[in-house]
């Protein structure tokens, strides 16, 4: 009788999680599955927040105590492999930059899964903003979070100002500055990341932008 009533409940479950979806949503959703199904994470964070493994959590967990001055130090010490010849003008704003993505990624996230789940929006701009949600819980990285602590997402930030940056649409990209509201400057900050990246850390950016490729092509 628990069993029955265990596998009732799901269907119950399911049938009203259908009914919320639109069938552009249901698509996206398999389509991912099938095309990146090492993003899995991914679509359960964006189509079923409640059944996600705290990533946000711990997410938050990982940045806390980390100051934008430590962070840039850290930047510093982390990427100077990546450093472009002669960028060394430049880099303290690029490092900035990217201190600034790092530090504001949990509310990143959380707008990012919100217009996702409830944005209407275009079926190519919801791929562009999962693919974000994907790159950030993916446990394949261009820089290991793990063992560069705050500095390890300075990949993903790149990864988000370019994926943000590929949505051309001014409607859309009203959408997405309203869903900020009143942090919009961290979302311009963001935006510029990608262009100070590929100046003063090509080969990082380089590497990056051809991930994003990779999903879309």
């Amino acid at each position: 009788m628990a069993s029955l009533f265990y596998t009732l409940s799901n269907f119950v479950f399911l049938l009203e999680r259908s009914l919320r979806e639109t069938p552009m949503d249901y698509l996206l959703k398999w389509y991912v599955r099938l095309r990146c199904p090492q993003y899995r994470k991914a679509y359960r964070l964006t189509f079923n927040p409640d059944g996600f493994h705290h990533y946000p959590f711990e997410l938050k967990a990982h940045l806390k105590g980390l100051s934008k001055d430590s962070l840039v130090s850290s930047l510093r010490q982390d990427l100077a492999t990546y450093a472009s010849p002669g960028s060394n003008g430049q880099l303290s704003h690029t490092y900035e930059a990217l201190a600034d993505g790092i530090l504001s990624l949990p509310h990143t996230l959380e707008c990012i899964t919100e217009l996702i789940a409830v944005g209407k929006l275009s079926r190519k701009t919801k791929m562009v903003l999962l693919s974000v949600v994907a790159y950030l819980v993916s446990p394949v990285d261009i820089i290991p979070e793990g063992a560069l602590r705050g500095a390890g997402y300075a990949d993903d930030v790149i990864f988000a100002s370019i994926a943000l940056n590929d949505i051309v649409l001014e409607s859309e990209r009203q959408t997405i500055a309203d869903e900020w509201g009143g942090r919009r400057m961290d979302l311009e900050r963001l935006y510029a990341v990608s262009s100070f990246a590929r100046e003063n850390l090509t080969e990082l950016h380089k590497q990056v932008w051809q991930m994003y490729q990779r999903i879309f092509t």
